[in-house]
């Protein structure tokens, strides 16, 4: 008897401890989950403050496909436009900068393509089908007009936008800790001097003397190719150091740090997608433009582009989401055809003529 009870008094710690160690396993799982549900709801409420989903039912479309095709990790695209306005309620707001981003995680591959800030194209949605500079399209009809006619100009699908504004830019940059820009040209500005091939890292007062052009006397200064390669540049440093992101403690505190400066229509679960999804698509990064000739209709001046640089901006854009080429056929490409006389790739020429009949 005595034995038994020799042999039996040792297994009490064992099974005491035992449930100690569960015990204190289910404390810490009923902790980090509680934590992890509190960052959840908390970065949700803060993506809300941002969101502006599209109207149109073509656009609400193509969002609702995206959203489906992103579960798979398919190639999306994105509107991403910038605007000098900081009250984004304002009635007035015109995008200074304009490019479409595709994101192939399949290809590991971002595409980033400008439309100059005064390309003409028909403003799509609009009751008379109107030809316009397309950085207007925004203020006339909003996030849906602005995609609708990015869309019909190159004639390939935009599934999401995001229009952000310059204080949002500077945010970013500024959350980052600074972005490493490797400037293409050699000058100096606000005190800055910036060396072509030497490798920079900015904080956002030294991005936006970067970015921003020595002196615009016109809209069409705003197109210059050194402008837009520099604009290029610091999108592209802000996504790839977005998708160095690891977790949601860092993508809450990235949202907050632009929640009153950004609008979109993504909702929450497709940015947390898109940020888990999709940061392999910034190992490879291509950026091109709309290239463009500059004229002057009446007293306003666009960019004119020809009917074979759409087609190749279509099909470069129409490829790097996986569609097929198609052959572009809008507003712009009857306008070119009805100016088959214009001199085009010849700068401040006259003649071209805008019908809409």
């Amino acid at each position: 008897m005595a034995d038994q009870q020799h042999h039996s008094n040792p297994k009490k710690p064992q099974h005491t401890t035992r449930n100690w160690i569960i015990g204190i396993i289910v404390v810490l799982i009923v902790a980090l989950g509680g934590y992890g549900y509190h960052l959840y709801a908390s970065a949700h409420d803060t993506v809300n403050k941002t969101q502006a989903p599209l109207k149109t039912k073509k656009n609400k479309a193509a969002t609702k496909k995206a959203d489906k095709a992103t579960k798979f990790a398919k190639p999306i695209s994105l509107l991403v436009m910038n605007s000098g306005t900081k009250d984004l309620s304002a009635s007035d707001i015109h995008t200074d900068t304009m490019m479409v981003m595709t994101l192939n995680p399949e290809m590991k591959k971002t595409t980033l393509t400008t439309v100059p800030y005064n390309t003409m194209a028909e403003l799509v949605g609009s009751s008379d089908k109107t030809v316009a500079p397309i950085n207007t399209a925004y203020t006339k009809g909003g996030a849906d007009m602005s995609v609708s006619s990015v869309s019909s100009l190159i004639n390939a699908p935009i599934d999401y936008y995001a229009l952000v504004n310059v204080n949002g830019l500077t945010k970013l940059v500024d959350t980052f800790g600074g972005v490493d820009i490797t400037p293409t040209e050699t000058f100096s500005r606000d005190g800055h001097d910036f060396k072509a091939g030497e490798k920079m890292h900015m904080d956002s007062k030294t991005v936006l003397s970067y970015a921003r052009k020595d002196s615009i006397t016109s809209a069409a200064d705003l197109n210059t190719t050194e402008h837009q390669d520099r604009q290029q540049q610091v999108i592209m440093a802000i996504f790839k150091e977005a998708a160095s992101f690891k977790s949601l403690t860092n993508f809450k505190e990235l949202m907050k740090s632009v929640q009153d400066n950004m609008r979109t229509n993504m909702s929450f679960d497709q940015m947390v997608t898109v940020f888990s999804k999709y940061r392999g698509a910034m190992d490879t990064l291509k950026k091109d433009t709309l290239a463009g000739t500059q004229t002057k209709v009446g007293d306003t001046t666009y960019t004119v582009d020809t009917t074979d640089e759409l087609q190749r901006v279509s099909d470069s854009v129409r490829t790097s989401l996986g569609l097929n080429k198609k052959t572009l056929k809008n507003e712009e490409t009857k306008l070119n055809k009805a100016n088959k006389d214009f001199n085009f790739g010849t700068d401040n020429a006259t003649g071209y003529k805008i019908s809409v009949n």
